[in-house]
């Protein structure tokens, strides 16, 4: 005969007649030969069996937890505990911290079950919302959902009961009414947080996000270690929030459960960062918007005026619809549109705010992943430039789109808005540095010439009297006087770059890539942000317009190496 399969149903008391239905749900699933259904109607309704050690067997041991979802589970679900461990819980608070660890272990055992749906959307607790549920809100679609529930059940059981570790084969449960040692971490998909639960002979220590991050920051630096040896086999745990006194075994248990889980959280945020684009961004603040570019106030407004103007103005621009609404800069397609560059639906929406510096009038615009999760039209899950916009689609358009359609169609000059672009694209004169330094392309004549020709103009543009020497040190230059005004050095150096004896030197086809290498290391006295001779935003476009062939090579080569498997 088969195995029974053990199904644990954990929902809420307080909607009227929601025992009842669960009870016949109960019934019907019992039609199947193979189910054993636990309830805790009769288990501990009448107060005569302890709720954690109903919890540990059952819902920690049970193969599927099919949850019911009503207004008050979800809020009990949703419900912090205050950590003082005064307030009395529900049976739903306590079971919803073994659910979440039966589910960040990685198992497709939880079941939820949509029993009420509400008009504001909040019918799935947090911790639940990236799992699929069945609609049962209805007496029409209960019964094809009931056996969509047990085909469900039936066709995951055999992975389920293969993999399905039990609560005491991890945290030693010592045989007592109670754990001795328990850890339990929860996270949140979108956006990654992370909260952990530590049981210890009684003691609850409830951390949220950002205590778990100093935690995991401590540990990765290797700072977490015991202190104090108190007696034998005893450890001194240590941290800016908690102190605990620990035997050997449950100490490498500590330590072990937070590795991994710091990997788990640096995984999850490397999936984050690649799903919405946000790796090369910083953080706004600590509610997940990301800063995009920094302009002066008044250009910011001339921005919001400029979109207001062009909103539902169709055919005027590629991007459809501008639209104003309480300051904020909100991009999106309509359904009915002459342009098809775009889906129907929303793109982005660009805020601004007052920079930190208090000298400065600049605003810095940002984008919140909260507005990428919540778009009306679009798919969140579809983020590209078609729908959704993810944060480096966003501000590519921002930068390269709007602000020089606000500058053309204000009569503004774009230089005196946007610094900062330089300092976004410069990093390719010092991913292109390292690429040929490593020899991952040839490099022709053509391509020094190229390379001789951005540095004799980047020396016509700026004098840069304290590089002089390293600049004729990578030339191979002697014999110069550097002690010469700055800008008759500068002169010289670039009269040298077209004399027959350099020109003889970089025609020579022998280390080509580390010429190069030594071209662009000069290129970046005037690229880098931190140089004081750093050249402006058109003489950067010049010269990478230049390189445009070394550029094109490196970015192909290493797409080539990227897909190389």
């Amino acid at each position: 005969m088969d195995k029974r399969i053990n199904i644990f149903i954990s929902y809420s008391w307080e909607e009227a007649g929601n025992k009842e239905w669960v009870n016949k749900l109960k019934n019907d699933l019992l039609s199947e030969e193979r189910f054993n259904v636990i309830l805790d109607q009769r288990e501990f309704g009448d107060g005569t069996q302890n709720k954690d050690r109903f919890i540990v067997d059952n819902i920690l041991n049970s193969d599927f937890i099919i949850v019911i979802l009503t207004p008050s589970y979800v809020y009990k679900a949703n419900k912090k505990d205050d950590g003082t461990g005064i307030t009395v819980r529900s049976g739903v608070e306590i079971e919803t911290e073994y659910i979440m660890m039966r589910k960040h272990e990685g198992y497709k055992c939880i079941i939820p079950i949509l029993r009420v749906k509400e008009k504001d959307g909040k019918n799935i607790p947090g911790y639940l919302k990236n799992l699929d549920y069945i609609d049962m809100s209805s007496d029409k679609i209960y019964n094809s959902a009931l056996n969509a529930m047990k085909s469900k059940i039936l066709c995951q059981d055999n992975t389920a009961q293969n993999s399905i570790e039990t609560y005491s084969q991890r945290s030693d449960f010592d045989g007592k009414s109670n754990m001795d040692f328990g850890i339990l971490f929860s996270f949140e998909e979108i956006p990654v947080r992370v909260s952990l639960c530590l049981t210890y002979k009684g003691t609850k220590i409830t951390l949220e996000h950002q205590q778990v991050m100093h935690i995991f920051k401590t540990l990765a630096r290797g700072e977490v270690k015991a202190d104090d040896i108190l007696q034998e086999d005893k450890i001194m745990f240590n941290c800016k929030y908690f102190s605990l006194e620990l035997n050997t075994k449950y100490y490498k248990k500590l330590i072990n459960e937070l590795r991994e889980n710091m990997e788990k959280y640096c995984k999850r945020v490397i999936e984050f960062e690649a799903r919405f684009e946000t790796h090369s961004f910083d953080t706004f603040r600590n509610d997940y918007s990301f800063s995009i570019v920094t302009v002066k106030r008044s250009f910011w407004y001339k921005m919001l005026e400029t979109s207001n103007y062009y909103d539902w103005d169709n055919g005027k621009t590629e991007w459809h619809i501008f639209q104003k609404n309480g300051g904020y800069v909100h991009v999106f397609s309509p359904v009915v549109s002459n342009n098809n560059n775009y889906n129907p639906g929303e793109h982005a929406s660009f805020y601004a705010v007052k920079s930190d510096n208090i000298n400065s009038d600049d605003v810095v615009i940002f984008i919140k992943i909260s507005d990428i999760l919540n778009s009306n039209f679009g798919n969140p899950c579809k983020i590209n430039r078609r729908d959704t916009w993810g944060i480096r689609t966003a501000r590519d358009w921002m930068i390269y789109d709007f602000i020089p359609f606000v500058c053309k169609k204000n009569h503004i000059d774009i230089t005196t808005v946007l610094d900062s672009i330089s300092r976004n694209e410069e990093d390719i004169i010092s991913k292109m540095q390292y690429f040929y330094m490593r020899s991952k392309a040839s490099v022709t004549f053509e391509e020094l010439k190229n390379l001789r020709d951005a540095l004799a103009y980047c020396l016509e543009k700026e004098f840069p009297s304290k590089d002089f020497n390293y600049i004729t040190s990578k030339l191979s230059m002697d014999g110069l006087n550097l002690k010469e005004q700055p800008h008759v050095v500068a002169g010289a150096i670039r009269d040298y770059l077209y004399t027959n004896k350099f020109e003889s030197y970089i025609n020579n086809n022998n280390y080509n890539c580390s010429k190069a290498d030594d071209f662009l290391r000069c290129l970046m006295v005037f690229t880098d942000s931190n140089s004081s001779y750093k050249i402006c935003h058109e003489d950067f476009i010049f010269v990478k317009n230049l390189l445009k062939s070394l550029i094109e090579k490196m970015n192909k080569v290493e797409l080539i190496e990227k897909y190389d498997f």
